[in-house]
C-alpha cells in the first residue's frame, strides 16, 4: 500500500495511486464498515445480537492477529487510523466495562498499539519536528483510546502526549504552520488535524483526565480557524500561496461543541443521515453519547 500523492506537499492526487490505493484498502474498509455498523445498531437499539457480531468479528481478527504483519509507510498509517475506529467502535459495546471479558481483543489491541507507537516514535526520531502532523495526532488518539480502554496509563500518556505538543505548535490565529505547508489543501489539513485533538480531548474526560481543561484554549483556536474556513476556505490561501480546496461538512463539530458546555450533540439538519465517518468510529452522534458516560479509567498525565 503506497501514498497516492503527486507531489511533495501531498496536495495532488494521482489518479491511478488512487486506484490503488483503493484496491488494496478494500478489504480494511469493508471489515471496518461492518463492524462499526454493528457497534452503531447497537447503539441505537441495545440489540445484542449487534453486539455479538461485532464482537466476534473483533475477536476473529484478534485471533489472526490482524494487521500486524510487515507494513509500508502508508499502511502504518492505515493501521493507526483503524485501531482508533474500532476502539471508539468499541467504546459504544461496552468499553471498559467489557474489556475484562474480551482478553482476546484487548491483547490484539494492544497489540497493535505498540506498533503504532513503535512507528510514530521511528519517525520522530528521524524526522524531529516534522514528523509532528496530524498523523501523529490521529496516531496520539488511536492509542489514548486504547489506554482509555485498558486501563493503561502508558498508553494514555501517549496520547495526551500528541495533543500537548499539538496545542504548543497552534499560532495565535489558530494556524498550524506544518499543515500551512500543504498547498492548496492546508485548509482541508487543519480540519484533519483538529478532529484527532477534539477526540483526545472527549477521551480525557470520558477517562477522567481532563486535558482540554488544562489547554483548551489553543484548541478553541484551532476549531475558530476551521469554522472560518469552513465558510470562506480561501483565508489560508495567501499563507499556503495557492487557492485553496473547499472543506468537507465538519460532522465532529457537535463533539467539540459538547467541550463548551453544549447541552446536546447536534448535526446540522442535511447531515444527520450522514452522520458517519469510520475514522470517527462510525455515527458521531453514537459516539457522542457513549462518551458521555464516565470510564475513571485515564491516569493524569499531569507532571
Amino acid at each position: 500500500m503506497k501514498p497516492f500523492y503527486a507531489d511533495g506537499e501531498k496536495s495532488v492526487i494521482d489518479p491511478q495511486r488512487r486506484a490503488k490505493y483503493v484496491q488494496a484498502s478494500r478489504g480494511l474498509n469493508r471489515y471496518l464498515r461492518v463492524v462499526l455498523g454493528q457497534a452503531d445498531a447497537f447503539a441505537a437499539t441495545h440489540d445484542e445480537n449487534a453486539r455479538s457480531c461485532a464482537i466476534s468479528l473483533l475477536g476473529a481478527w484478534a485471533a489472526a492477529d490482524a494487521m500486524n504483519g510487515r507494513h509500508t509507510s502508508q499502511g502504518q498509517h492505515n493501521r493507526a487510523w483503524a485501531l482508533g475506529s474500532l476502539c471508539l467502535a468499541y467504546i459504544k459495546l461496552g468499553g471498559k466495562e467489557r474489556s475484562s471479558n474480551d482478553g482476546a481483543i484487548g491483547a490484539w489491541f494492544s497489540r497493535l498499539a505498540d506498533g503504532v507507537v513503535a512507528h510514530q516514535t521511528s519517525r520522530r526520531n528521524e524526522h524531529g519536528a516534522d514528523a509532528e502532523t496530524n498523523l501523529y495526532y490521529w496516531a496520539g488518539m488511536s492509542v489514548g483510546c486504547v489506554g482509555v480502554v485498558l486501563d493503561r496509563a502508558d498508553y494514555w500518556r501517549f496520547g495526551a502526549e500528541a495533543f500537548e505538543r499539538a496545542t504548543a505548535n497552534i499560532g495565535p490565529d489558530g494556524v498550524l504552520a506544518i499543515e500551512s505547508r500543504r498547498g492548496r489543501r492546508a485548509a482541508l489539513y487543519h480540519d484533519f488535524a483538529a478532529q484527532p485533538l477534539v477526540l483526545l480531548a472527549r477521551l480525557g474526560r470520558y477517562g477522567g483526565d481532563d486535558i482540554y481543561g488544562r489547554d483548551g484554549e489553543a484548541l478553541d483556536r484551532l476549531v475558530g480557524l476551521v469554522k472560518r474556513l469552513l465558510a470562506d476556505p480561501q483565508i489560508l490561501a495567501r499563507s499556503a500561496g495557492v487557492e485553496q480546496e473547499a472543506l468537507p461538512r465538519a460532522r465532529w463539530m457537535g463533539l467539540y461543541e459538547r467541550l463548551r458546555g453544549a447541552e446536546a450533540y447536534y448535526a446540522a439538519p442535511e447531515d444527520e443521515e450522514r452522520d458517519q465517518d469510520s475514522r470517527l468510529g462510525g455515527r458521531v452522534a453514537a459516539l457522542d453519547k457513549a462518551l458521555q458516560g464516565s470510564s475513571s479509567t485515564a491516569k493524569s498525565s499531569s507532571p
